[in-house]
C-alpha cells in the first residue's frame, strides 16, 4: 500500500495527463524517483514539492491537499519528552501490531481516535470542568 503522498502525486499526474517520464523531465527529476515516490518507497523532497507547486501550477486546494497529504505520510514520529509512561507504551505497542492489524482494526481504532472531535461538534456538549474551590475552602 502507498502512503497519501504517493496517492496524491500520483492522481494529480494522470490528472496533469502526464507519464511519470514526462513529470520528472518537467520538474528536473529522474523518472525512478518519481517513481518511487509514487509507488510510497519515498517522500518527494521539499524542493520536489515546490517544483510541483511551481510547474503544475497548483492552486490554493490542491497546495493545501498536498500539505495535509505530506502531513499524513509521514514515517518518523516522535514523541513529546514529557509524555506520560503510558504514552510511550501506546505508541510502541502499536508500532509493533501496524504490520499485522486488519484493516477494520485501524478503522476502529481511527474511529475511536476521532470520538473527542464528534462529541465537540454535537449542539449542546460541552466538557464538564471540576472547579477549584477557594483557598479556604480547600482542605489539605
Amino acid at each position: 500500500m502507498a502512503s497519501p503522498i504517493a496517492h496524491f502525486l500520483r492522481d494529480l499526474r494522470i490528472r496533469a495527463g502526464l507519464t511519470q517520464t514526462q513529470l520528472a523531465h518537467t520538474l528536473g527529476f529522474e523518472q525512478g524517483y518519481v517513481s518511487a515516490v509514487e509507488v510510497g518507497i519515498k517522500n518527494p523532497s521539499a524542493d520536489m514539492v515546490a517544483r510541483l507547486i511551481q510547474t503544475l501550477e497548483l492552486d490554493e486546494s490542491d497546495q493545501a491537499e498536498l500539505a495535509e497529504s505530506l502531513r499524513m505520510s509521514r514515517r518518523r514520529l516522535s514523541i513529546p519528552p514529557d509524555a506520560p509512561p503510558e504514552i510511550f507504551l501506546l505508541v510502541n505497542e502499536l508500532a509493533e501490531k501496524l504490520t499485522i492489524l486488519h484493516p477494520s482494526q485501524v478503522a476502529g481504532i481511527r474511529h475511536w481516535m476521532r470520538a473527542d472531535e464528534d462529541m465537540r461538534h454535537r449542539t449542546g456538549f460541552r466538557p464538564s470542568r471540576i472547579k477549584r474551590r477557594d483557598k479556604k475552602e480547600a482542605q489539605m
